[in-house]
Order: C-alpha cells, then sequence, then structure tokens
C-alpha cells in the first residue's frame, strides 16, 4: 500500500504523540527514576517499624546475659586485698613523719647556725646570755620574737662604724675606767607602759626600748611619745668593750636636739646645739647607755655587788651639759615586780639619789630573766616631771653583721 510522503509523516507525528501520552500516563522505566528514592525506601522504612519492637525486646535478654559484668571484674577484690596489710603501711606512715621532722629541723638549725646573732664576743670580754650569776635565771630574751607581718628593722646591721684609732682610743679609755666582769645582754626589744606627769599633764602611753649589738659595736634607742608632750626619745650607739660599754655619741630629741658626741682621741666630750665642751673621764656614758652598762656589771658578777654595796659611773647629761659622777646604791634585798602583763619577775632594785639641784633621781629594778635590762624604771626629773616605766613584752631580736668590704 502506499502512502505519499504526506501521510507518513502525519502517521509519524501520530505514533510519537501517542507514545508521549503512555510515557506520561504509566511513566518512565524504573531504571530511569533517579531524582525519587525516597518513594521506594519509605516503603521498607514503614514495613520495618513493626518488627523493630520485638527486636528490641530481644536485646534485653541480651543485656541480662551479659553479666553487669566485665566492669565487676575491674572489683576484683584481689586488688583491694593489700588493705589487710594496712598494718603495715600504718606503722610506716609514722616513721615517714618522724623523718620528715627531722629533716625540717636540720635546715631550720642551719639557718640558725648562720644568722649574726649570737654574736662572738670580743677578746677579754662577755656578751650573751646575762643572768648566768647566782642562780642562772632562764632568760625571756631567748624566747621566739612574735610573728612579723613586715620587714623587722631591728635586724638590719649597724651603721655606725668609727675608724680604728677612734675604736682603739674608746676601748682604752674605758678599759682604763677598770676591770669588773661585764656580761653584755643580748639584743632586745622591750615594751612598756609609761605613767605619770610631764610638764603637769599626765601620761599613760606605750615606751619601747631597742638594744642591738652584734658584739663589736651598739646602737640603743628610746621612743617616748604622748600628743600633748610630743616625743622625748634618746639614741645612743658605741663600741662593745671587755669592760662593757664605751659610747660614740647620744642625743636627746624632744622639741628640740640636744647630742653630745665622744672624742676619745682629744679626751673631750663636745655637746650641741650649745656649745660646751668636757673632758671626757674613763669609763663615761650616757643616760641611755647607763642603764645596760649597770646591768651588764651586775649580771658579770652578781655577788661582787651585795645589798648596800655602790656603783658609781660618770655620766654625761644634755640639760644643762655636764659630766657628773652618779652613784647607785644596791637595794637590801631583790624585790618582786609585776611586770609582763601581770607576771611577777624578781628584780635587783638600784637607786641614784640626785647630788645636784639639777639632777634626776632614777630609780632601776634589774630583772635576771630579762638579762639585767630594766623591768621597771622610774626617773623624777630636777623640773619635777616624774615617768615611771613597767615593762609589758620582751622578746630578744637578731642582727645581721655587715658584709666585709
Amino acid at each position: 500500500m502506499s502512502h505519499d510522503p504526506q501521510q507518513r509523516r502525519l502517521l509519524i507525528c501520530t505514533a510519537v504523540a501517542l507514545a508521549v501520552h503512555v510515557l506520561l500516563i504509566v511513566g518512565l522505566p524504573r531504571w530511569g527514576n533517579v531524582g525519587r528514592p525516597g518513594l521506594g525506601t519509605s516503603a521498607l522504612v514503614t514495613r520495618m517499624i513493626g518488627p523493630t519492637v520485638p527486636e528490641q525486646q530481644a536485646p534485653a535478654p541480651e543485656l541480662a546475659p551479659a553479666p553487669v559484668p566485665t566492669p565487676p571484674q575491674e572489683l576484683p577484690a584481689e586488688p583491694e586485698r593489700p588493705a589487710e596489710p594496712q598494718a603495715t603501711p600504718v606503722t610506716k606512715a609514722a616513721e615517714p613523719t618522724n623523718a620528715r621532722a627531722a629533716t625540717r629541723k636540720t635546715p631550720s638549725e642551719k639557718k640558725e647556725t648562720n644568722k649574726p646573732v649570737p654574736v662572738t664576743p670580743p677578746p677579754g670580754g662577755a656578751t650573751g646570755a646575762a643572768g648566768a650569776g647566782s642562780d642562772q635565771e632562764p632568760s625571756i630574751l631567748s624566747m621566739p620574737p612574735p610573728p612579723q607581718f613586715a620587714p623587722f628593722p631591728p635586724t638590719m646591721p649597724i651603721e655606725l662604724r668609727p675608724t680604728d684609732a677612734d675604736a682603739a682610743t674608746a676601748r682604752a679609755s674605758i678599759k682604763s675606767a677598770g676591770d669588773a666582769p661585764v656580761l653584755v645582754p643580748q639584743s632586745a626589744q622591750l615594751t612598756y607602759k609609761a605613767t605619770g606627769t610631764v610638764g603637769g599633764a599626765p601620761v599613760d602611753v606605750p615606751s619601747r626600748l631597742l638594744w642591738r649589738h652584734d658584739g663589736t659595736f651598739y646602737e640603743s634607742q628610746w621612743v617616748f611619745y604622748q600628743v600633748k608632750i610630743g616625743q622625748q626619745t634618746r639614741n645612743a650607739n658605741g663600741l662593745v668593750t671587755p669592760q662593757g660599754l664605751a659610747p660614740l655619741a647620744a642625743s636627746l630629741r624632744t622639741n628640740a636636739v640636744a647630742s653630745m658626741s665622744f672624742d676619745h682621741p682629744g679626751e673631750r666630750l663636745n655637746f650641741a646645739p650649745e656649745v660646751s665642751e668636757w673632758k671626757i673621764l674613763p669609763g663615761t656614758q650616757d643616760r641611755l647607755s647607763l642603764i645596760v652598762q649597770l646591768g651588764a656589771l651586775i649580771a658579770g658578777d652578781p655577788k661582787r655587788y651585795p645589798p648596800g654595796s655602790t656603783i658609781t659611773l660618770p655620766i654625761a647629761v644634755p640639760n644643762p651639759p655636764a659630766v657628773l659622777e652618779w652613784s647607785f646604791v644596791v637595794g637590801p634585798e631583790e624585790q618582786t615586780i609585776e611586770g609582763m602583763a601581770g607576771k611577777p619577775l624578781r628584780t635587783i632594785h638600784l637607786t641614784h639619789e640626785p647630788a645636784q639641784p639639777t639632777d634626776a633621781r632614777m630609780e632601776l629594778w634589774l630583772a635576771p630573766s630579762l638579762e639585767y635590762l630594766p623591768a621597771r624604771i622610774q626617773v623624777t626629773e630636777a623640773n619635777g616631771d616624774l615617768l615611771d616605766f613597767v615593762v609589758q613584752q620582751a622578746f630578744g631580736v637578731q642582727v645581721q653583721r655587715p658584709i666585709p668590704k
């Protein structure tokens, strides 16, 4: 059957159109459905929902058989059995603690040996714990000082350093004063309660004595301050010798400053601001050094100064400038005072009565337990001022030696 070309084209177009309609209705073959995979998998997922429940129940028995299991193997009582032999570690534990304590003590002892105080006494002299006389009463100054929350100035080296020539003449001067043995107390800080009247005003304030030495040089300071009165602070420094203290300089600070310098090579004492010169007598002391020197003499040989005996020393006083001889009478018996916040202290009582109208009266109570530093001082000045100092606290301090140049 013959058809013309036009009819053939029409038949082909009709066939193509039918094929397209079939594809649209039936869909493309399965391998061509790449962009819609979710339809197949979703059907499978919905079918798996049912079996998942029984499958979860099945694991439950699987968990049960698994003996909660392997962890207990970490608990094996076998490693813990050493807990029974803990008895042996207990006894050993006590030993290490003692060993550690011993090792801790050793370095501290080394540190103490390296510290400059206790100092080496100068040749022929004696320094250290006073009170080693008749009954060797224990020294309170050997107790450790209270905790300090800042650098403690008393530990610094003593700044005064005289020339060798000045030091030699100072030692020769005090040596000519006599051969009485002395025992200088160790460095210490003492706090006192000061009561009395000054210029007609009542006084009730703390006061402090700072005494420091390194076996060769010393410096001392007595601080007193009251708001209405101001300060009355004494300072002294000098040499520690086999015969005791050889002052080199001293001062009294009130509203003004009165100072004294000991010119041992020139054998004279210079006062300022009031220009004045006095001849130095052997063993001359200032009023602050005098207090320590008296205690050092009694500590050196207490039996040398029985009750009723007299100790006489030359003393330099700034107001008015002069060099006087002060005599102290040893009391008939030792007296006990309530010092150190109520603690009774056994003391030796010394009394100086004024020999001139411008002189002061002074009483000292020297305590062997304070290495013969004063437990109490009572001073009555020529103008009527009265101050009574009673010790409240005392402890030893350490003084560094300067590094040799």
